[in-house]
């Protein structure tokens, strides 16, 4: 019978190991008995390409011709960390890895095989590579053998620049003597090449990315050579002519004016730049302005004079070779000068009377003893330039003129007189088409308001009541009407029209208005421009007005009495009850109060009483009730209650409930009976891991029973007091 202690077990366990543990080693592979060996060399290619060369054989040959040591797949992998080794055999699975070749080892290929492959792309400065079999060998041997070198990346020169090269002749030119014609070479980049021009005067050698030749008539050729690292791209020489064109002409544009000066515009579709400006300084020739268009080559050419200004008149258009401007023929080293000339009809010119006013609008007359019609009105609309109003009179000749302003009204300054040209109005020296401008300005300066109140009681009574104006000094008037408290000379502004309280006097409204009206009847009862204030009116006063205020009083009657209150409050300890109470002062004059739950207060008010002595008694109470405590919150004994005007007397009386009750004796005995039960030890257990677990299986035993008793009986004897109620 098998034995199932936890002993048993283990030593079961212990035998399966011990049986496995030799099999382990049966199962494993081998040491690398075959292997791949890696041979690997990288090398600079054009362009600053590299390649990586590399060969695989087979670690043991085949000189038996077992075919034992083949292998069907040899993978060449660059890794993306370090190998465990480099330069011998080491297990490579489960690397990180980029395969990049692979090959077999075979009789054919006496167990070697070579191949190649682009180096990474990127700044990568050198790679690891291994080779490693990926299938085991004919004798089943080194699967996942390998074999790492590492190779650092060539320092490779850097594939070659292009280079271009341009070599463009420019216009024949004259330079005052000979033609001649301008050679611009561009080299990109500038370090690439040279350029050599050979010819006349010649060589000249150009390195720049914009040298210019100035070369003299004849045949040249010019040819390329690249500088070291650049290769050419595009032509690489050729020939160029220079010199050999006409002398060049000349147009010269001239620009004069009669009876004034100014700016003309000019276009040409021939000519560069084009459009121009020609400005003449003077009449004449002596003020006249030109523009010189030379180096021109042979040909027809055209110019033109834009539309004159205002009052300006082209009155004459030739140019020295007869030609018309339009069409000028230049021949070979020609000189043409073509002349406009415009004349000036001076324009009109034009006053303007304009009439300002600050602080108001008005009418205002002007006289004149050269402009017509000599007397006119203005009339302002809105104070400064944009109420303004004026009068221009046009088409007025070059002279002398004059305008005058007549006396302002009342409250009226003339504070300002100017004409734009500095003139004085009196004498206007008007110029050919000038504008001139005359501005008459006035100021208004308002005369001052008033404010005056009257005062008026229902009896109209002589009483004498105050009255302030913004809180300054107080005026008193009588109330019966018969005098007026006043404030002259006020500008435009708010002012507080107040009546200071008087004892006896209630304030019941106002009338205000503006004029000199000082029936209280025909006056406003507030509105715009008055407002409400306490005892009073805000007046905003505008300039130069006069307001009159009528406030009106009532007698003010006696205050209604202040009326107080007694609360009666009934609270018991111990217990509850009713309890009676009576008054000789307030109605009714016996009630009773039930308290439903001990210190938990009842309590009656009564309200609404006048100033007087009050009084509040408590009947006898019952059995057993006493009155502890009876009192008012204002410190009276309720049989004396003084009540002020307006006060509020809670008077409290407090009763006690005494009570005495019999003692009830019982005796009482508790037995506990003993009990003894067996109970099972209980203890923490567990598989123990490998040797540790077998052991403690194998040399524990079994563990004793813990056994527990409980206490033995106890008997308690006692006495319990009650207090029945």
């Amino acid at each position: 019978m098998r034995d199932h202690t936890w002993a048993g077990r283990a030593l079961r366990a212990i035998l399966v190991v011990v049986m496995v543990l030799p099999l382990i080693g049966y199962f494993a592979p081998a040491a690398s008995a075959h292997h791949p060996e890696l041979a690997a060399r990288p090398a600079c290619q054009d362009e600053g390409r590299v390649t990586v060369d590399y060969t695989a054989t087979s670690w043991l040959q085949d000189s038996t011709q077992d075919g034992k040591s083949g292998n069907s797949d040899i993978g060449i992998y660059i890794l993306d960390e370090a190998p465990p080794t480099l330069g011998s055999s080491f297990n490579g699975s489960g690397l990180s890895e980029d395969l990049v070749g692979s090959g077999a080892f075979t009789n054919a290929n006496g167990y070697e095989f070579s191949g190649s492959f682009a180096w990474p792309a990127g700044d990568t400065e050198f790679i690891y590579l291994m080779a490693r079999a990926d299938a085991a060998f004919n004798n089943r041997n080194s699967l996942y053998s390998a074999w790492a070198v590492r190779l650092d990346r060539p320092d490779c020169p850097p594939p070659p620049t292009e280079a271009s090269v341009s070599v463009t002749p420019g216009s024949c030119s004259w330079n005052g003597e000979s033609s001649e014609t301008s050679v611009t070479v561009v080299i990109d980049p500038t370090s690439g090449a040279t350029v050599t021009i050979t010819g006349p005067g010649g060589p000249y050698v150009a390195t720049g990315a914009g040298d210019v030749f100035t070369l003299d008539p004849g045949s040249y050729s010019w040819t390329v050579s690249a500088a070291d690292g650049f290769v050419l791209t595009g032509p690489t020489s050729g020939e160029l002519t220079a010199g050999g064109c006409p002398p060049p002409g000349s147009i010269t544009v001239v620009k004069v004016t009669e009876g004034g000066t100014g700016t003309f515009g000019f276009s040409s579709k021939t000519l560069s730049p084009s459009p121009f400006d020609l400005t003449t300084t003077g009449t004449g020739l002596a003020g006249s302005d030109s523009r010189l268009f030379a180096e021109l080559p042979a040909g027809t050419y055209d110019v033109a004079e834009g539309a004159p200004g205002a009052n300006w008149v082209l009155t004459s258009a030739a140019c020295s070779d007869k030609s018309d401007p339009s069409a000028i023929g230049l021949g070979a080293g020609e000189s043409v000068t073509c002349t406009f000339t415009n004349t000036f009809t001076p324009p009109p010119g034009s006053i303007t009377v304009v009439k300002v006013t600050e602080g108001a609008v008005g009418t205002f007359g002007f006289s004149s003893g050269s402009l017509s019609p000599s007397s006119f009105d203005l009339t302002t609309t809105g104070t400064g330039l944009a109420g303004s109003d004026s009068r221009t009179f046009a088409e007025l000749p070059a002279g002398t003129y004059d305008v005058a302003e007549g006396a302002p009204g009342a409250n009226w300054a003339l504070t300002s007189v100017a004409c734009s040209d500095g003139s004085d109005p009196s004498a206007i020296g008007l110029g050919a088409g000038e504008s001139v401008t005359c501005t008459f300005t006035n100021t208004f300066t308002p005369p001052p308001g008033s404010i005056t109140v009257y005062k008026q009681t229902e009896d109209e009574s002589s009483t004498l009541f105050g009255f302030t104006l913004n809180g300054g000094d107080m005026q008193t008037i009588a109330g019966d009407g018969s005098e007026a408290g006043n404030w002259d000379g006020l500008d435009a502004g708010s002012y507080d029209l107040v009546e200071l309280a008087k004892a006896g006097w209630t304030f019941t409204g106002y009338r205000c208005g503006s004029g000199d009206e000082a029936d209280a009847a025909a006056l406003a009862e507030g509105g715009s421009p008055f407002t409400d204030i306490s005892r009073g009116v805000t007046i905003d006063l505008a300039q130069g007005d006069h307001v009159v205020c009528w406030f009106f009083n009532d007698p003010t009657p006696p205050p209604p009495p202040v009326l107080g209150s007694i609360t009666v409050v009934k609270q018991t300890q111990v217990s509850i009850g009713t309890f009676s109470f009576s008054s000789n002062t307030l109605a009714p004059f016996s009630f009773e109060l039930t308290t439903t739950e001990v210190n938990t207060p009842v309590s009656r008010l009564f309200d609404n009483l006048p100033v007087g002595i009050y009084d509040m008694t408590e009947g006898a109470p019952g059995a057993n009730w006493t009155l502890t405590s009876a009192t008012c919150s204002d410190g009276s004994d309720p049989s004396a209650i003084g009540l002020a005007a307006g006060e509020d007397v809670t008077c409290t009386f407090t009763n006690t409930f005494t009570q005495v009750s019999p003692t009830t004796v019982v005796n009482t005995t508790v037995t506990v009976a003993p009990t003894s039960e067996t109970l099972p030890f209980t203890g923490a257990s567990g598989t123990g891991a490998g040797g540790i677990g077998a052991a403690l299986l194998l040399f524990g035993g079994l563990v004793a029973l813990a056994f527990r008793k409980k206490e033995d009986p106890v008997v308690e004897t006692g006495v319990v007091s009650r207090l029945d109620h």
